[in-house]
């Protein structure tokens, strides 16, 4: 979006492209619900509240709190699918004792 001069709108960000943030936002928001689905409750839970708020700031311009965000979001969603690994594992092993 240019501004009055033809430069680039205060708060864009120049580097990612504001599109480019938005469409990571929305992403790891989408996977934050699959891991829900998936069976990982609260440990999707967090991690699709910190990509709404990753969205929110990707909305308002605000590049920092953006990274801020979603890096939590990340985190917390490769913990939610790991533990979901770890529990398919392990109901395979105990079918498999049975």
């Amino acid at each position: 979006m240019a501004g009055p001069m033809g430069g680039a709108m205060a708060g864009m960000n120049q580097m990612a492209g504001g599109d480019d943030i938005k469409k990571q936002a929305q992403t790891w928001l989408i996977l934050s619900c699959l891991t829900f689905f998936c069976g990982c409750g609260i440990l999707a839970a967090i991690p699709a509240f910190f990509a709404w708020k990753a969205k929110q700031a990707a909305d308002a311009g605000d590049v920092q709190e953006f990274q801020a965000k979603l890096k939590i979001a990340k985190i917390c969603c490769y913990v939610a699918i790991a533990w979901f690994v770890v529990i398919v594992l392990l109901n395979v092993v105990s079918m498999a004792l049975r």
